[in-house]
């Protein structure tokens, strides 16, 4: 590793482990152990500094000793209302006198594990105060890497809005020109301005299909989504964005799926607008059927097949100048959401595109 490699990486965060309701003889094993682990803090104190410590984020590991009282139940109920915001952080209750199964297992739906205090060494408790920490080091630079994916994300649909408006017109005004003008070169000029609007308009949907490629893969924000109505709005914004367009919605059953929202509107949005656009101001059918319970299934269908390159683009293979990234990027959508999604042609000469969803409503 260079010395910009060193000066890039970030130091590791030192552990630290709490502790509360611990005797003088855990309350030395633990000072053991966060010497060992080079812990920054390893502290004794009441349940209530505990619990303001965990909600500041200054905790990888807490102890719970069943001191100074020596009630095992009291321990017990002690360590149950830290881990309710305790969230993520491993808790380890140490206790000097047996434990029954069922309480055991109760605790350790809360998260928490019941140890024997004399099966408990200085070594083992910082080998887990380590390891509880790179776990919270790992969790925050998820974090972080999902915060800046939508920052990305956001600013770069904000581009391809505040861009494709005026490249409309742009493209509208020289269609007009060409048509009304009776000179040769004129017309030329427009059919030039034209072709560039369009290429520009491809790339802007590139730039919007990147942005959503690794954001599957980060969400983790699921919600209870209304896909009639997110076809509705997508079916608005794309007559926006294509003057004339007609589309036909029709609804059968419940169109609730839990979702990332954002996912699922450019899924939806991305397949409409595909449709619409090798339509050629041709009819366009939305079919949204909630009719079973555990699934739901939204398709577009157009009376046209697409052309042979535009099916290489759509499926994401390359092309001489440019890649196709439409069905690849709402394929890792649909991936994430652990559905799938196919394009096929629908006799006599039409296209359907399908989704598939798990409802997960109920999970």
């Amino acid at each position: 590793m260079n010395a910009m490699d060193d000066a890039q990486t970030p130091p590791p965060t030192a552990p630290i482990v709490v502790a509360t309701r611990v005797d003088e003889v855990l309350e030395r094993l633990v000072a053991a152990a966060a010497l060992r682990a080079s812990a920054a803090a390893a502290c004794t104190m009441p349940e209530d500094e505990a619990r303001r410590r965990i909600e500041a984020g200054a905790a990888d590991l807490l102890v719970v000793g069943d001191a100074p009282s020596g009630s095992l139940v009291d321990a017990m109920a002690a360590a149950e209302r830290l881990a309710q915001v305790a969230d993520g952080i491993p808790m380890l209750l140490v206790v000097r006198s047996d434990i029954a199964a069922a309480d055991a297992f109760r605790l350790a739906a809360h998260g928490i594990e019941a140890l024997a205090a004399d099966g408990l060494d200085a070594d083992a408790l910082a080998r887990r105060l380590v390891v509880a920490a790179h776990a919270r080091a790992l969790r925050e630079r998820g974090r972080r890497a999902h915060a800046l994916a939508r920052i990305h994300e956001t600013l770069i649909a904000g581009l391809v809005h505040d861009l494709r408006t005026p490249l409309m017109a742009i493209n509208l005004s020289a269609e007009v020109a060409s048509a009304r003008s009776p000179d040769d070169a004129v017309r030329q000029a427009m059919r030039r301005i034209r072709s560039s609007t369009q290429r520009m308009g491809r790339t802007l949907d590139h730039a919007s299909n990147v942005a959503h490629l690794d954001a599957p893969l980060l969400a983790d924000v699921r919600e209870i989504a209304d896909l009639g109505r997110v076809a509705r709005d997508a079916v608005e914004a794309v007559r926006r964005d294509h003057v004339g367009a007609q589309v036909d919605v029709s609804e059968l059953g419940d169109p609730c799926v839990r979702a990332d929202p954002a996912g699922l509107r450019h899924v939806v949005t991305h397949l409409l607008a595909t449709a619409v656009a090798h339509a050629h101001g041709e009819r366009v059918g939305v079919r949204i059927d909630g009719s079973a319970a555990d699934r739901l299934w939204f398709e577009v269908t157009m009376p046209r097949a697409i052309p042979p390159d535009a099916q290489e683009r759509l499926s994401g293979d390359a092309t001489r100048d440019r890649p196709g990234l439409g069905l690849h990027a709402i394929e890792a959508i649909v991936r994430a959401h652990a559905g799938s999604v196919v394009g096929r042609t629908k006799a006599p000469e039409g296209t359907v595109f399908e989704l598939l969803l798990p409802r997960g409503v109920d999970d």
